[in-house]
């Protein structure tokens, strides 16, 4: 039990203990507001590496890819565009997107009736072009805002047409040829044919050519032969012979015949068949 003599005494030191309880207290909020603005710094400095990242991504990737809001404003693109529109970033944002590509229905997105199609592109300087498109409709901070990713397919569509240009103008000269031309697979399966060699069979039968060996509508010492150049082109790379032929059509014709191996893009081989009538 303290003597009445202390009181005086502790009353005396009460603003040192106050001061003392108060430094402490200061240190320990000191401390807890440094280690929670570190920690919120570090989320922050992360959130905001996030952002940078996904910048970065979204300004370098290969494909165009614009934002409008609901009426087709764009509000934002990245460098890809630039190319693809052949226009300044600055100059493509606040137009709308029909004037970049006119076809386009942005109420379609909804029913994916514009989504993944080709379609027709315009610069600002005019010029036409075709792209590839992908439009989609998505919720950006609680609004409704329309994204577009576009591709220009101008040369893939150039390629793609050269080729059937090209295969066209192949298809032409092997059915004006009056040789028989034709191409087997490696199940000795013709799978490509010329007119000449169609012509050789009746009418009827021409359906049971493309896909098949054709080798039952022979008799058997000539299939046997057929079948044993075939092997020789594909073990050795070329086979020739001189051989006289029974047709389907009725018609005996003597042929010089050669067949070449190849092989395709995938290195599936094949023999190219050249015959030529020397009756």
């Amino acid at each position: 039990q303290p003597t009445g003599l202390l009181y005086p005494r502790a009353r005396q030191n009460l603003p040192a203990i106050i001061l003392i309880i108060g430094t402490f207290a200061t240190g320990i909020f000191s401390g807890l507001f440094h280690l929670l603005s570190k920690l919120y710094g570090k989320e922050a400095q992360e959130a905001k590496n996030q952002r940078r990242r996904l910048k970065t991504i979204f300004d370098h990737t290969a494909d165009g890819f614009l934002l409008t809001d609901q009426s087709g404003i764009i509000t934002d693109c990245n460098q890809a565009c630039e190319k693809i529109f052949a226009a300044k970033k600055p100059s493509l944002i606040g137009l709308n997107l029909n004037q970049l590509i006119p076809e386009i229905k942005l109420q379609d997105s909804s029913h994916n009736q514009a989504n993944n199609r080709e379609i027709k592109g315009k610069t600002q300087l005019g010029k036409v072009f075709s792209l590839d498109l992908s439009l989609s409709e998505i919720n950006l901070n609680g609004k409704s805002v329309f994204s577009a990713i576009v591709r220009d397919v101008t040369e893939t569509i150039e390629a793609r047409n050269s080729l059937q240009e090209s295969q066209a103008f192949l298809e032409l000269i092997m059915d004006n040829n009056p040789d028989l031309i034709f191409v087997k697979d490696q199940k000795f399966r013709i799978v490509q044919a010329n007119q000449a060699l169609l012509e050789v069979y009746p009418e009827a039968k021409r359906d049971q050519i493309i896909g098949h060996t054709t080798a039952e509508q022979y008799d058997q010492n000539q299939a046997d032969q057929f079948l044993a150049m075939d092997k020789k082109a594909f073990t050795e790379g070329y086979s020739e012979t001189k051989e006289k032929i029974n047709f389907p059509n009725g018609k005996e014709h003597i042929l010089h015949t050669r067949k070449i191996r190849f092989q395709n893009l995938a290195g599936q081989a094949f023999i190219l068949c050249l015959a030529s009538d020397i009756t």
